[in-house]
């Protein structure tokens, strides 16, 4: 399999993008999270290319190869949104099927609700719909007890500094995880991309733009009672040790069609976990 890895200018900062696959076939574009990168689609990019799709795998501004600019409110959510919109228009892709997982789901839930032009279908693996999220992060306490680390990286400096030298995240990786998500071979893959100058506070700077920012942005959206136009499929690894699954169902409510699909030993990592299982039903999900 051969993919391009280029360099695209997008809403003020280079985004790395890997690209793959019938260049006249449907897009897909796959949205990352924390701590991820492009290489996090990896199974799914190969699965997709060998089907002929065109697929678009960005590394998100902050993470890896893509641009870190510095200051906290450049990963407001609505920027990081702009960054894909900008992207498509650079890559001449009027309307793609959107995949997102963790704050990358997060980036294809704004996306498809406040630029419904451009979503031709929408697949989210764990990562609720952001006025949902807001509303649980307010009310239960056991979903605050599971995000506790987005408070602990409100704090100046500290939390990068205690990451970048415990390589915790290669622990919460495999700690959070199950079914050899992550080989050794995956691991050095990610060290590496997390080696790149400043990536560590970018990345944590998501969460902080989020606390700051966002929850007013999304309180907003709230009020608008906007629905999400596309066909929506949600995939989830009920064993997510972060996300609780009772999101799923008032996300779901988000949307004029949705459908849900619960894998039970699944964890947050659910699309390395069960590839076969979640390429299959993605790609059945686009063909209907």
């Amino acid at each position: 399999m051969q993919l391009q890895h280029k360099q695209i200018q997008a809403n003020g900062v280079k985004l790395h993008v890997v690209e793959g696959g019938n260049e006249n076939g449907d897009a897909i574009i796959f949205l990352h999270g924390f701590p991820d990168f492009w290489y996090g689609w990896q199974k799914q990019i190969a699965y997709f290319v060998e089907k002929g799709y065109r697929v678009i795998a960005p590394d998100q501004r902050g993470y890896n190869l893509s641009d870190k600019p510095r200051g906290v409110r450049n990963y407001h959510l609505d920027t990081l949104t702009s960054d894909i919109v900008a992207l498509m228009d650079n890559l001449h892709i009027d309307q793609a099927y959107v995949v997102g997982h963790d704050w990358g789901g997060g980036i294809a839930w704004w996306l498809a609700t406040n630029y419904p032009q451009r979503v031709k279908k929408l697949v989210i693996c764990n990562m609720p719909h952001l006025v949902v999220l807001r509303n649980y992060l307010l009310s239960s306490v056991r979903q605050m007890c599971r995000s506790w680390y987005m408070l602990a990286f409100q704090v100046p400096f500290l939390p990068e500094r205690i990451i970048r030298h415990a390589l915790n995240l290669k622990k919460a990786l495999r700690n959070s995880s199950k079914n050899k998500a992550f080989s050794g071979e995956d691991l050095v893959k990610y060290q590496e991309a997390w080696s790149q100058k400043y990536t560590f506070t970018a990345m944590i700077n998501w969460y902080r733009a989020g606390m700051r920012y966002q929850f007013s942005t999304i309180a907003k959206q709230e009020m608008r009672s906007k629905l999400v136009e596309a066909p929506t499929m949600i995939i989830w690894g009920k064993k997510d040790a972060y996300l609780s699954w009772k999101m799923v169902e008032p996300s779901a409510k988000m949307c004029k069609s949705c459908a849900v699909h619960y894998i039970d030993d699944a964890t947050h990592w659910v699309h390395r976990e069960y590839p076969e299982d979640v390429n299959r039903r993605m790609d059945t999900f686009f063909t209907n």
